[in-house]
């Protein structure tokens, strides 16, 4: 990993990436500013993981270019379960769950993403009870898509 910028907010491309997450319309609005300022942009090389299964997750992404592959292995066979490019947020379910990561992602690609440390915005989060909320829906949903991919993988 290779920090671009310390500084999201001059940047008009990662400043509508961030508008639209997940986490940032949640926000009550006066902590919006406060969540851009604790980001940053980072470029991340071909075959170079952002997540690794089995770590204890400390940071989230946002794509802001190039591809990436999510997959886990089962039975000693590989299993892709998305591929995922500009816009897609990566490794937030870490941030509620306090467990440790369910899958590899791996840039197919270079990539450039924007970055935020847990501990920067943990305060954040646990003040905005709508963000909690929908980040533990979206760590369900994606279990269970996960879940369906591993056993029809299996089959």
């Amino acid at each position: 990993m290779k920090i671009i910028s310390t500084i999201i907010e001059n940047d008009p491309v990662s400043m509508n990436l961030v508008s639209s997450s997940l986490i940032y319309t949640a926000l009550a609005d006066a902590d919006k500013a406060l969540f851009v300022e604790k980001g940053y942009i980072a470029g991340f090389e071909t075959g170079e993981f952002l997540i690794r299964e089995d770590e204890i997750g400390d940071k989230f992404f946002i794509i802001k270019s190039g591809d990436l592959e999510v997959f886990t292995e089962k039975e000693g066979k590989k299993v892709s379960l998305a591929i995922l490019s500009i816009g897609a947020c990566i490794g937030e379910g870490s941030l509620i769950t306090k467990c440790r990561r369910t899958a590899d992602v791996q840039c197919l690609t270079n990539v450039v993403a924007l970055v935020f440390n847990f501990s920067d915005i943990e305060n954040l989060i646990e003040k905005n009870p709508k963000v909690k909320n929908l980040l533990k829906t979206l760590v369900e949903k994606r279990a269970e898509a996960t879940a369906e991919k591993i056993m029809s993988s299996i089959d």
